[in-house]
């Protein structure tokens, strides 16, 4: 069984979904905001890939920490396509909209783990074959979509502060749940029942979306711009997350260097910390030893051999660090291209985020008399 089997390729796919919009937060969501009538239109995509996890359990007794490989060989891809907005609406506030399309992928080596009964009396091949356990998945879909309001609310050169209320939108996709749906919800009934649970039929996607959960999210930002064509930016945010999720904090920091007129280079840190913990949803399970391969799982005629459960939670923290390049196309036109790796964190994956964005600003005036024929 695969180290997290629901786990892992959920997980990745939305932590992979948070680093990716962290680094579009540093050319779209900003302190600076735009002014009446000013609107800034941007599409991009990002590619997201891991193969390990970061393993962290309260209560883990089997010294299972730090970064480990998926087990079976797992992998995970996604490819995501967006498209955002933002406009100044009145003095010193703006709202954004952003929406994804996702194709999200994991991959596994398929693996047997209950053995043949000696009372079975049809051919041992029939039987294997029908109790192989498939862990590869896929899925694609309109992920959560961002909207976002924002005011500025203090602008002192070199200082610019502004509030925003951000809210994360599930658009109808399949939710999270354990390995084995949203029961059992507990080891014990788990164990009880492990003969009747581990069957092909009652494995659950592994691939999801999102967290199939809204979030409301207060975030205080703050950037100082100087003559020298140097930038930070600080964000502090607080998630309050619904159907059962833990609350998180959230924090950034972003340092840039513009390079004549036509390069902007930057560098920064994400952070997320689960400050509650969420509701069970369902029970999942992690490989002790992610090197062992399909044929030796089962070992011992025993269905939770090299198993150790895990309660399902949407709670995860993480570190992420990023880097990149905006490029000015023209007066009103960017290209930023960027690279973000999660290097730290509980119940995440270590995902590698690939992010490329143009964003366009221009005058609301301008695009209704291009319409017009003017």
């Amino acid at each position: 069984m695969e180290r997290g089997v629901r786990q892992n390729a959920a997980r990745a796919a939305l932590c992979a979904a948070a680093a990716a919009f962290s680094l579009a937060d540093a050319s779209e969501a900003s302190p600076w905001v735009l002014r009446p009538g000013r609107i800034a239109a941007s599409s991009g995509v990002y590619y997201q890939y891991a193969n390990s996890e970061f393993f962290s359990e309260g209560a883990n007794v089997r010294g299972l920490t730090g970064e480990i490989p998926f087990s079976l060989r797992g992998q995970f891809h996604s490819g995501t396509m967006f498209a955002g907005l933002r406009a100044g609406v009145a003095p010193r506030f703006e709202f954004e909209l952003t929406v994804p399309f996702r194709l999200v992928s994991y991959t596994a080596d398929p693996v047997i783990l209950l053995p043949r009964p000696m009372d079975f009396m049809g051919l041992e091949a029939d039987y294997y074959r029908r109790n192989i356990i498939n862990l590869s998945r896929a899925a694609a879909g309109v992920a959560d979509i961002n909207l976002a309001l924002r005011y500025q609310f203090l602008s002192i050169s070199p200082l610019v502060m502004a509030a925003e209320l951000r809210f994360k939108m599930p658009t109808g996709y399949a939710p999270p749940q354990g390995t084995f749906g949203d029961r059992p919800t507990s080891t014990a009934d788990f164990l009880a029942r492990a003969g009747e649970l581990v069957r092909p039929a009652n494995i659950r996607d592994d691939v999801t979306l999102g967290d199939g959960q809204l979030d409301v999210s207060a975030s205080v930002l703050m950037g100082l711009g100087f003559r020298t064509g140097t930038f930070v930016r600080l964000d502090a945010t607080f998630v309050a997350r619904t159907e059962g999720a833990g609350q998180q904090i959230q924090g950034s920091l972003r340092v840039g260097q513009s390079i004549g007129r036509l390069f902007v280079f930057f560098a920064g840190v994400t952070g997320q910390y689960s400050v509650t913990q969420g509701k069970v949803i369902g029970i999942s399970v992690a490989a002790l030893d992610p090197t062992i391969p399909a044929e030796d799982y089962g070992r011992g005629n025993d269905p939770t051999f090299n198993l150790l459960l895990r309660e399902v939670r949407l709670d995860r923290d993480l570190l992420d660090v990023s880097g990149g390049v905006i490029a000015r196309l023209s007066p009103s036109t960017e290209l930023n291209l960027s690279y973000a790796r999660t290097v730290a964190g509980r119940n995440v994956s270590a995902t590698n985020t690939i992010f490329l964005s143009v964003t366009a600003n221009t005058d609301w005036s301008q695009v209704v008399n291009a319409a017009r024929g003017r």
